[in-house]
């Protein structure tokens, strides 16, 4: 408790490394305290204590964050800080806007986020930056605006986010691009 009160002192940081501090109950303390310093290198250095798509990779060797490069971009950096920062949206193509929500495949090789291309899409890229990213909204058809929220299947082949079909649903597509989207809101009778 004594450690949370002193995070707590730091305000809104505090209270998010508190929070993350609390969630990496598995690490040593030391590897806790490495990370949660990098998250606030990182938040110092690239704006906000509260980037929703900022986390480690599932084996927390890799560090995915919103940074600024002109517009607001995708970055991946080693999680020990070695190494150089990659600029993830530039280096698969198509950065057109702001890329935002990053969540990473379940084994740590892909990304899917928030692109803007006209209008809010989903994008998936390969994690260390080879190829070009795959704009996911507009390959599986259905794309009639705003999608975001997206989150891996646990076994990394599908993604389910928030479509919007007139008002806001719950859609699933795979996570190649292959075949189209399926609006589950519709699909139950639920809308």
């Amino acid at each position: 408790m004594r450690g949370f009160v002193r995070w707590a002192r730091l305000g809104a940081v505090g209270t998010c490394l508190a929070g993350i501090l609390s969630v990496l109950q598995g690490c040593s303390e030391r590897e806790g305290a490495l990370f949660a310093f990098l998250l606030l290198v990182i938040n110092l250095c690239t704006g906000p204590a509260t980037d929703p798509g900022a986390g480690p990779t599932p084996d927390g060797n890799k560090v995915v964050y919103t940074c600024e490069d002109g517009d607001v971009d995708l970055c991946v950096v080693n999680a020990d800080g070695t190494g150089s920062r990659l600029n993830l949206s530039n280096a698969v193509g198509g950065d057109t806007g702001d890329d935002s929500g990053a969540q990473w495949s379940p084994d740590g090789t892909k990304v899917v986020y928030t692109c803007v291309d006209g209008d809010h899409d989903l994008c998936v890229a390969n994690a260390d930056g080879t190829g070009s990213r795959l704009n996911l909204s507009n390959a599986v058809g259905g794309d009639t605006g705003d999608d975001s929220g997206a989150q891996w299947s646990p076994d990394g082949t599908k993604v389910v986010y928030t479509c919007v079909d007139g008002d806001h649903d719950l859609c699933v597509a795979n996570a190649d691009g292959t075949g189209s989207r399926l609006n589950l809101s519709n699909a139950v009778g639920g809308d």
